[in-house]
């Protein structure tokens, strides 16, 4: 037998250790940080892709990314004279992805595309829901692809890094002297989440936790 408040102090760490399990599902390792917001890639960033392609997938939804990223490019559309429209998906897009890779290959193509178009054009970026998946697309008017000899080239870098977390890309003409890249993602399954407790706070806890993640939390008082 242990005493009520020893109970208590094993419930506790318990739970501390519980929830690290979990905020392990979303967590990056400190080693891989963001980086800076430059449209030229940094050197040596093909050398990061194959160490942060291991790191966990995390939830990401595609909408906030995107209006991020558009924040991000607006410095260099404006110099550039090139007016960036972004219609995002009128429901939210999650999906299970590498943050920051997803994030640096969408980043390095809305660069090159910006930087690649005439004074006084139009870049079109929209996502959207088709069916299973998140589809981001960019239309414009055609620009010159990086070679393979140009390894650091923002476009390469762009498609090697979506090719490292394999998510389909393509690019087709669309008429009217547009051209249209677009990435598909699958979306996210929802985790299902079961507490078997009859703590009700613990209950409370632990969906206060993933809050804000693609789980939903079930909680019950006996098995």
């Amino acid at each position: 037998d242990v005493s009520e408040r020893h109970a208590y102090r094993d419930l506790r760490s318990a739970t501390e250790a519980l929830a690290q399990i979990i905020r392990g599902w979303t967590e990056v390792p400190d080693a891989a940080h963001e980086g800076d917001e430059a449209t030229e890639p940094a050197m040596g960033v093909l050398r990061e892709v194959e160490r942060l392609s291991s790191v966990q997938h995390q939830d990401v939804e595609v909408n906030t990314l995107v209006t991020d990223l558009v924040a991000s490019a607006q410095q260099l559309a404006d110099r550039r004279e090139v007016s960036i429209i972004w219609r995002e998906s009128p429901t939210p897009l999650h999906v299970a992805a590498n943050r920051v890779v997803l994030r640096q290959a969408i980043l390095n193509l809305l660069s090159h595309l910006v930087q690649t178009q005439q004074s006084g054009t139009e870049l079109l970026l929209r996502a959207a829901r088709a069916q299973d998946e998140a589809v981001v697309q960019f239309t414009a008017r055609p620009c010159e692809a990086a070679v393979a000899s140009e390894p650091e080239h923002p476009l390469s870098i762009a498609l090697q890094l979506l090719e490292t977390q394999e998510i389909a890309w393509s690019q087709a003409s669309v008429g009217a002297g547009l051209q249209a890249w677009t990435i598909r993602l699958p979306l996210a399954v929802q985790r299902r989440v079961l507490i078997v407790d009859d703590n009700q706070g613990l209950i409370r806890l632990f969906q206060r936790y993933l809050s804000h993640q693609r789980c939903l939390v079930m909680g019950v008082a006996t098995a």
